[in-house]
């Protein structure tokens, strides 16, 4: 899809509450251009990086139990066997099972919304955003939430969402008790970041490193029983 095109598909999906962002965005670009064509420009493109990031377009979500989907949009940078969950949560059965580690880090035209990876009930909500007090290196840190999923038959998904840089950049719309389905909507970082998605280690993986995500549409692990009968839902 041209750029162009990402951009008209956008603006038909626009959030009202990111409706700010993009009105700042347009105001800043008319002062710049006021002062030169150049600026203006300059202006012009802050608008679209605004467009295509904080916009929420439909997504295609497989519909089909056993999947689980990634979480946010950007490239697959890392993946890991046999990992434990990082962070102590209470609610966790069994944190010393294996855990299979796939990691997706947005870049500058990333969408920035946030998507449920699985079907399952929020157990567990951990904030870990830095309190700098003056530390830089803290600063550098940025945010980190987790969030832990359990499914129906008590399998553990966990997601551990990091915000580069800036403190607070992370928002959820979700609370622990709230069950969720593949593709739901559950926050959005507002600076650039990454997610990190703890998958039960026995999951047939469907992903490589480099290849790029979509939250909500793109398995990373799971399988069909037959590709003639994929269906998916639009939300």
């Amino acid at each position: 899809m041209s750029l162009f095109a990402r951009l008209r598909t956008h603006l038909g999906s626009f959030p009202p509450t990111a409706l700010p962002l993009l009105l700042g965005a347009v105001l800043i670009a008319v002062l710049l251009g006021a002062l030169s064509t150049t600026l203006g420009l300059m202006g012009l493109i802050l608008v679209m990086i605004m467009v295509l990031i904080y916009a929420d377009p439909p997504r295609a979500i497989p519909d089909h139990h056993g999947l689980t989907c990634a979480a946010c949009d950007g490239i697959i940078t890392t993946v890991k066997d046999s990992q434990g969950l990082p962070l102590s949560f209470d609610q966790a059965k069994d944190q010393t099972e294996h855990f299979m580690t796939i990691t997706v880090e947005q870049n500058l035209l990333s969408p920035r919304h946030l998507r449920a990876p699985c079907d399952a009930q929020i157990i567990e909500i951990l904030d870990h955003t830095p309190r700098p007090d003056g530390d830089d290196s803290a600063i550098l840190q940025g945010d980190e939430t987790a969030i832990l999923f359990r499914d129906d038959k008590g399998d553990e998904t966990a997601l551990v969402i990091r915000g580069f840089y800036i403190p607070h950049q992370i928002r959820l719309t979700i609370t622990p008790g709230t069950r969720v389905s593949t593709g739901d909507r559950i926050g959005i970082v507002f600076g650039l970041g990454a997610v990190d998605h703890y998958i039960k280690g026995d999951a047939a993986r469907l992903v490589t490193i480099g290849s790029t995500a979509q939250a909500g549409e793109t398995v990373l692990t799971g399988a069909y029983a037959n590709a003639k009968h994929r269906t998916f839902k639009t939300i």
